[in-house]
């Protein structure tokens, strides 16, 4: 009856559920069902013995539990377990403006409620996604959970009982992504400002560096190694020395002291975090150094722009889309090879998920692992011989020395190959979670763990550096293509320094335009002014603005009572505004503006750090 016009609502605002619709269609509707009226006069759904609302009123029920479990806001999103009739969806998309996810893990059942609920109105809005299974559900989750609280779940009692085997596994699931999402959201809030300051002070190099485009498919079929400093790497170094000319080598940054010392030259090394980068680099020679083609992440130290190497390549972290697309918008302002979006990498919090990224972008295959242990067995750290030191909170804290910046982190257990708990750091359980997931997404890859001892990592078949040798024979290093010859004949991909010093012109601009309306709110300020208007769709119309002044405005957001109706509360909201609108002042007069300018002059007189690194030779 109303399965049409359900699906029509839902393809229009959420594209991406194309595929679930497509599953649905080839599902039967479930006929064990029963419609009840409940003691209010509304409607409940007797399904396998179990009502799925309250038989004394499903709409009361409803209201009751968002009442009590949902907390309103823009940016909360709200886990709704079970679709029923749709009453405990509507009651929260009623009190809140944030997004909904509607988890229904049996299909049939939701291909019921699809047939015979005219659901138009919710599904249209865009706010809602649909959810079948627990894989899905936490890929539609990811994105949209950021901050230090934003999710709320709710369930009917009816619910609770049908999908009572399912809760446990799934809220250990659920947990363990709000965890790993919280350590991502105070991550970025932590680094945001420094990886836009960072990369201003980077931009002035661009011109002499790769679009990462330049790579893609570059070395197809051909097996990579990527080269994390975990333990296990020190055992392997014998056999990558002999083999090396076998494979592409791609370094985590922090591997490199000891595959210098080891006398291996690796063909990639990948710089990525915003500090630590001069530790990385500290003492390696020059003749080393300019051998290596490095990748390196636009938000990171300025050093790794400023190092000596063989090439170096361009890269955006996934959290860098806003500046990613203002500079290929940039290339537009000079004569230059049009540009595709700088391909944005996965992150995850770790190096060498950026090398993993990198390899399947290059088409390699198959791609290795090792000295990624991501534990600590027999309580080594790194490579080298590291050992795990702990402070009296129980935290892994290393000395720091000229070649290895640390810093106080939180410690669990991971399991091992074999089964064992072993020691790591809490980051690294979502690092394997990211890989798990990465393997999942690309069944075509023959993807190996050679990091013997360290962490069990599913979809990574274990075997030695020898074992995978022998499938290719040991051949002298040969030169790849030249990076800066296109394989296709067409122009280098290149960025015009005439174009970033356009855009920055024009950046600068918008950013004096931001700070007039901030300046005009405070002058005149109440909710609903011209010039509050005038900035909300100004921000709407400049991303990179908006990206630069997230954090604020997500804070506020997180605060902010849509359904403030006492004095009191509206006051509240006020003030928040009014807050929120003195800091982003702040931050576009104090912060983003000059650097915007001094990036700007750099370009104009090409006055910019050439200086050695620290212990270089």
């Amino acid at each position: 009856m109303f399965w049409e016009t359900n699906r029509q609502a839902l393809l229009q605002a959420k594209p991406s559920q194309q595929a679930l619709q497509t599953a649905l269609e080839k599902v039967a509707p479930t006929s064990d069902i029963e419609l009840i009226a409940t003691e209010d006069e509304d409607y409940t759904l007797l399904y396998r013995g179990v009502p799925l609302h309250a038989v004394s009123g499903a709409l009361k029920e409803a209201r009751e539990i968002s009442g009590a479990q949902c907390r309103p806001g823009l940016g909360r999103v709200h886990l709704v377990l079970g679709i029923g009739l749709g009453y405990l969806m509507e009651a929260v998309y009623r009190q809140s403006p944030g997004n909904i996810v509607v988890y229904e893990p049996d299909a049939a059942l939701l291909r019921f409620v699809l047939d015979n609920v005219d659901l138009t109105e919710y599904l249209a809005s865009g706010r809602i996604t649909l959810a079948t299974s627990p894989g899905e559900l936490l890929e539609t989750l990811h994105p949209l959970m950021a901050g230090e609280d934003p999710l709320d779940i709710l369930i009917t009692q009816g619910y609770a009982v049908l999908l009572a085997p399912n809760i446990p596994p799934l809220m250990e699931q659920l947990f363990a992504l709000a965890d790993e999402r919280l350590r991502d959201y105070r991550t970025g809030k932590h680094f945001h400002l420094q990886w836009i300051r960072q990369f201003f002070q980077n931009l002035p190099y661009f011109p002499q560096t790769i679009p990462f485009e330049a790579l893609a498919d570059r070395f197809p079929n051909r097996p990579a190694l990527i080269v994390g400093r975990g333990p296990s790497l020190d055992g392997a170094l014998e056999a990558i020395r002999y083999h090396a000319g076998s494979m592409v080598l791609i370094a985590a940054g922090g591997a490199l002291h000891r595959l210098n010392d080891a006398g291996i030259i690796p063909d990639f090394a990948v710089f990525y975090d915003a500090n630590g980068m001069r530790e990385q680099l500290h003492g390696l020679p020059d003749s080393f150094l300019s051998q290596i083609t490095f990748l390196v992440n636009a938000f990171t130290e300025p050093c790794c722009f400023i190092a000596p190497s063989q090439n170096k390549v361009l890269f955006f972290p996934q959290n860098g889309e806003a500046l990613a697309e203002w500079l290929k918008d940039c290339q537009s302002f000079g004569e230059t090879t049009p540009l595709d979006k700088p391909l944005l990498l996965e992150g995850g919090g770790t190096v060498s998920l950026v090398a993993l990224q990198a390899a399947l972008a290059m088409r390699c295959n198959p791609i290795a692992l090792v000295g990624q242990d991501l534990a600590f067995p027999g309580n080594r750290v790194y490579a080298g011989g590291i050992p795990l030191t702990t402070d009296e909170q129980g935290r892994m804290a290393l000395p720091q020395s000229e070649t290895l910046y640390t810093a106080p982190e939180a410690l669990t257990t991971v399991t091992g190959q074999s089964g064992e708990p072993l020691p790591a750091l809490k980051a690294y359980a979502g690092f394997i979670r990211h890989f798990e997931r990465i393997a999942a997404a690309h069944p075509e890859t023959r993807l190996l763990n050679a990091s013997l001892g360290g962490a069990k990592l599913n979809g990574y078949a274990l075997t030695s550096i020898e074992k995978l040798a022998k499938d290719f024979p040991r051949i002298e290093k040969t030169a790849f293509p030249p990076l800066l010859e296109s394989t296709t004949g067409q122009a280098t991909l290149s960025f015009s320094a005439l174009a970033l010093r356009t855009g920055l012109t024009r950046l600068k601009d918008t950013l004096q335009q931001a700070i007039r309306l901030h300046m005009e709110i405070l002058e005149n300020h109440t909710d609903n002014s011209p010039a509050r208007r005038e900035l909300f769709e100004f921000l709407n119309a400049h991303p990179l603005v908006s990206h630069c002044l997230m954090f604020e405005m997500m804070d506020t957001q997180r605060q902010y009572d849509p359904n403030a109706a006492s004095p009191e509360a509206i006051a509240r909201n006020r003030q928040l505004l009014r807050q929120n609108t003195q800091q982003c002042l702040n931050l576009l007069q104090n912060q983003l503006l000059p650097w915007v300018l001094e990036a700007e002059q750099q370009l104009t007189t090409g006055n910019y750090a050439h200086s050695p690194l620290p212990g270089s030779r």
